[in-house]
């Protein structure tokens, strides 16, 4: 037992020293690696992250379920009960956000469009956004998020979809009327921190598997002197 843990630290010795006179080509080879990876990421175009949250106007769906009602009653003198409720839950509502229609529209509505650049509005989203809307299973809001190159246009668009998805249901239940169906719980803000690149990431790991390879690099060329 005591001579199977020497022969582990003989080798380990050896290795070390092996590792100790490639130190140079290691070093170079990682600080090379350290300021590629470094000016790479600075290269690299940030991307800035809008978030905002909304929840339905329970109080606005109630009035369309009262109006219904009324006419159901009117309609039917014999004053036959008819269960019409409007049905109002974020997963009726997550679609629009989620629709290129909406996202077309808003584009538009919030004068991001750059027709001299793009064919079409379609086209301009596809390549700059990024856009995700998803029910938040802690408190039932929709998060709605926006990615793009420029923090203000991110938000600003998000705030455009917000409006404009308010806008559909407002076509869709009180036609001609401005009734606010969405309630902004979390307003669209400005991002200041980038969302992507993560740099430190980039470097850190490209360093370290940079660091990995010439250590193998190295081992690899004393293999080849030793076999010849």
């Amino acid at each position: 037992m005591e001579g199977k843990n020497l022969n582990e630290e003989i080798d380990l010795r050896e290795l070390l020293l092996k590792l100790w006179k490639y130190k140079v080509f290691i070093l170079i080879f990682t600080v090379f690696a350290l300021i590629a990876s470094a000016l790479a990421a600075n290269m690299i175009k940030p991307k800035y992250k809008s978030q905002a949250s909304v929840v339905p106007n329970l109080m606005e769906f109630k009035k369309i379920e009262i109006s219904r009602l009324k006419d159901i009653l009117k309609e039917y003198s014999n004053n036959t009960i008819i269960n019409l409720n409007v049905e109002v839950n974020t997963n009726m509502i997550l679609p629009y956000f989620n629709s290129e229609d909406v996202a077309i529209s808003a584009l538009k509505s919030s004068g991001l469009y750059n027709s001299s650049k793009y064919r079409s509005p379609l086209e301009q989203i596809e390549k700059e956004f990024k856009i995700k809307a998803d029910v938040d299973k802690k408190d039932g809001s929709i998060k709605i998020e926006v990615i793009h190159s420029s923090p203000e246009v991110a938000a600003k668009f998000n705030l455009a979809l917000i409006k404009e998805v308010n806008s559909r249901i407002n076509q869709l239940y009180s036609p001609g009327k401005d009734i606010n169906y969405l309630i902004i719980t979390s307003m669209p803000k400005t991002p200041y921190e980038p969302y992507s690149p993560k740099r430190f990431k980039i470097v850190f790991l490209s360093t370290f598997s940079a660091f990995l390879l010439s250590i193998f690099i190295a081992l690899f060329y004393d293999w080849l002197k030793t076999e010849k």
